[in-house]
């Protein structure tokens, strides 16, 4: 169980520093 939440932590850690840096991006015109 611990392995399985871990691994959904690390996809939430990957898709939140790739997503919000596009967003900030965006937002800001670049």
């Amino acid at each position: 169980l611990a392995r399985i939440a871990g691994r959904v932590n690390a996809n939430r850690y990957v898709f939140t520093s790739e997503f919000i840096p596009a967003k900030r991006a965006y937002e800001l015109g670049i």
